[in-house]
């Protein structure tokens, strides 16, 4: 199969499992979460209307919900979403025009455009057949494809992810200086949408000291990645907790572990973490078992594959994810690892790919697309097999009712 069937391949696929996941989750399931006010409450106000107005506009439309709007000030003030400014500027005109559903038109287009980049990313590094896998667990996931396609800044992340992820050196050689800089503008805007740039930071960072260990040198491709992808992530949260004082995630981690100091919450968060582990995996067990089978298998990858440049990937990007969890200190059902799902198909991929080990499933042909070089090498497992001669879910209303709670809850942190 030539190297431009398969790209054609699995955007094609891609496209029909998207329509497929669009048209069996999205009409059923709710769009305008609790934290929806606060979006669109900005994006009202950046349209050019007075904050009063906007306000109010929001609490008429959600008084059949039953969401309590916070009064002008406090929307306009909380210090966890005030620097979120990416999501409300892009709908601005939008709900200017349609009203609230002009609040969907981002979300949509930011989840179609951001499991494509994943796809694309992924058919880099293993066949078309094991990035599918992944895939389409994320796609049967109620929970996240509702994040993913609500009035919510989860897909614009994705997306932000995903293309950072399609950047990076992932055959090791070393890249050009646009990619740095595209890697530098992304995380850049990334930090101005969601609150994640530690679970891309994180990810390369663990990357970079495989790197260091396989090929015994401190200077290898991923350095100038760590150094980006970490240096704009302290400089933006240092900045944006001078701008925005009024949230603080060490206040948070210390209110839900119900400590008073740094330290003392350090000792509680291991039973903070079983908590949110077994709370959610409860939730999963009964309503999302298509996410608790990828996040089984992401832990798994991230294991076995540790010698892999996939599997440090994973492994920084859930380390990221768990420290946001735990600094939250509230079950969220893995809402802050969806940003990093990125990470979750390439990692669960390439342990599908080496579980299979099929002669079926090949690596894409040598190419070089947008200045970064494909990986031309077989898989180690076609390596070592040639020298070896070894050839259910929730139903809508409950689904409604949870994810709001977990809305409600998950997001005062």
């Amino acid at each position: 199969m030539s190297q431009g069937l398969t790209r054609r391949s699995s955007l094609g696929l891609a496209t029909v499992a998207l329509f497929v996941a669009l048209v069996s989750w999205s009409a059923p399931t709710p769009t305008f979460l609790p934290d929806t006010r606060y979006y669109a409450s900005m994006a009202l106000h950046l349209a050019g209307n007075s904050q009063s107005y906007s306000r109010n506009y929001v609490a008429r439309y959600t008084e059949h919900l039953g969401y309590t709007t916070p009064r002008t000030r406090d929307l306009f003030s909380w210090g966890l979403v005030g620097p979120r400014l990416v999501y409300p500027t892009l709908s601005a005109p939008f709900i200017q025009e349609f009203g609230m559903g002009g609040m969907l038109v981002v979300p949509l287009i930011a989840f179609v455009l951001g499991v494509l980049a994943m796809a694309r990313t992924a058919v880099r590094r293993m066949p078309l057949a094991a990035a599918m896998v992944p895939l389409v667990l994320y796609l049967g996931s109620k929970g996240m494809v509702t994040y993913g396609t609500s009035m919510l800044t989860e897909s614009l992340a994705l997306l932000l992810v995903a293309a950072v992820a399609f950047m990076l050196p992932l055959d090791g050689r070393p890249a050009g200086r646009r990619a740095l800089w595209w890697v530098l503008g992304l995380m850049s805007i990334l930090a101005f949408t969601r609150q994640s740039t530690l679970i891309p930071a994180g990810a390369v960072t663990i990357a970079y000291l495989g790197s260091i260990v396989s090929q015994r040198r401190l200077r290898t491709p991923w350095l100038s990645f760590a150094l980006v992808t970490t240096g704009t992530t302290l400089f933006w949260q240092w900045f944006q907790g001078w701008l925005w004082p009024g949230f603080s995630q060490i206040t948070q981690w210390k209110y839900k572990t119900d400590t008073h100091t740094v330290f003392d919450a350090l000792r509680a968060s291991p039973d903070l973490f079983w908590k949110i582990v077994t709370t959610d995996t409860d939730y999963m067990v009964a309503s999302d078992r298509p996410l608790l089978v990828l996040l089984a298998l992401a832990v798994v990858a991230a294991i076995v594959r540790i010698h892999r440049v996939e599997g440090q990937l994973l492994l920084g990007a859930l380390l990221a994810t768990i420290l946001y969890s735990v600094t939250n200190g509230t079950p969220t059902a893995f809402r802050y690892g969806e940003p990093g799902m990125a990470f979750l198909v390439l990692g669960v991929g390439a342990l599908v790919q080496a579980a299979l080990g099929s002669s079926w499933l090949r690596t894409p042909a040598p190419a070089t697309e947008a200045g970064l070089a494909v990986d031309p090498a077989p898989a180690d497992e076609e390596v070592e097999d040639r020298a070896q001669g070894h050839g259910d879910g929730l139903g809508d209303e409950q689904l409604g009712t949870e994810v709001r709670s977990l809305e409600h809850d998950g997001e005062r942190a």
